[in-house]
Formats: C-alpha cells, sequence, structure tokens
C-alpha cells in the first residue's frame, strides 16, 4: 500500500496529481492526514483523508510519500509519529517518495545522508546529502528514495513512482498517452 501524507498547507498539485496516477493503474494508495481528516491545502483547497496518522495500520507500507508545500512541510515535520514511521521505514528498505520543500523532513530524519536527493531551492540548506537541480532524482540505496523539486514535478514524479512500484513501463506509457502527456513530461 502506498500511504500520502497530507498536513495543512500542502501543496494540492503534489499530493493529488501522484495519487490519480496511482490510482488510475489500480495501485492501491491511502491518504493519511497528518493535522485531521479533513486538510487544507496551501491554496485553500480542502480534501478529505481516507484516515488518519492515529488510525491507520501501516502494516502493508510499501511506499510513503510526501507532498511539499508550506507550511505543510512544516507540520510533517513536526508529528513525532510520522516521522518515527519515516524512520522505521527507510530502516526496512521501503520506497520514500518527497516532493518540493518535503525532502527536507527527509533530510533533517538522516535519510538523505550521502545520496543525491532534489528539493525546492532553499530547502537544501543543511541536508547531508548530494542537492542535485533536477526535477526529479531516484536514489537507490538502502532504500529507495525518490525526490522532486516541485509543483511542476508532479506528474514526471507520479510516474516515477508508478514505474518503481508496478515495474512495468509499457502500462506507464500507456497512461501517459491516454492522458495527453506533453513530451516533456
Amino acid at each position: 500500500m502506498v500511504y500520502v501524507f497530507l498536513a495543512d498547507g500542502f501543496e494540492e498539485m503534489e499530493a493529488i496529481a501522484p495519487v490519480d496516477i496511482l490510482r488510475r493503474l489500480n495501485i492501491p494508495v491511502t491518504t493519511v492526514g497528518v493535522t485531521g481528516k479533513e486538510v487544507k491545502g496551501s491554496h485553500a483547497v480542502t480534501v478529505t483523508a481516507d484516515v488518519t496518522v492515529y488510525e491507520a495500520d501501516f502494516s502493508n507500507l510499501s511506499a510513503l510519500v510526501l507532498p511539499g508545500g508550506m507550511p505543510g512541510t512544516t507540520n510533517l515535520g513536526n508529528n513525532q509519529a510520522l516521522c518515527d514511521l519515516i524512520v522505521k521505514s527507510h530502516n526496512e528498505g521501503k520506497l520514500l517518495a518527497a516532493l518540493c520543500a518535503a525532502p527536507s523532513v527527509f533530510g533533517r530524519l538522516g535519510v538523505l545522508d550521502n545520496r543525491d536527493f532534489t528539493c525546492y531551492p532553499g530547502f537544501e540548506k543543511g541536508i547531508k546529502g548530494n542537492y542535485k537541480r533536477l526535477p526529479l532524482v531516484i536514489s537507490n540505496q538502502k532504500s529507495t528514495v525518490i525526490t522532486a523539486w516541485g509543483p511542476g514535478a508532479a506528474y514526471r514524479f507520479g510516474f516515477a513512482l508508478a514505474e518503481y512500484i508496478i515495474k512495468d513501463s509499457t502500462k506507464v506509457e500507456a497512461l501517459k498517452a491516454s492522458m495527453m502527456m506533453c513530451d516533456d513530461e
């Protein structure tokens, strides 16, 4: 199961685009409210999460996704239950993925130490990894970490997640075609 964590102030595109792509490919996704079941995005779009971080059972977690946005990223990083789950998932080799400012949460927890990553410019400060000014970075080490630099990379991020999970580029390319994605995506 892929769990996408939402906190008040999340970047809407960075959450909804990947969830939509994964669900179109029949990849099980659960949205998790960190600041409550009703979560208000950074642009005043309110969504209802499937569960809250305190009621979810993460025993079937295969991937953990953090959309960015402010103050959403701060709210994610301030939730101890989520931070504990990130560290546990990293230690178990689960797929970890984050966009925009959210890779900074991974960085603070040591997940990005000595690995390539990207994020929204300025949020790389203090991270002990190798910042790359690229729209998307996939780093395979102890666990696989996928990072993207912002809302404009949300679709690319979602497709990268999908391809990593289902390991079938043909299905992903077919979905891109059916969605009429631009060549640069």
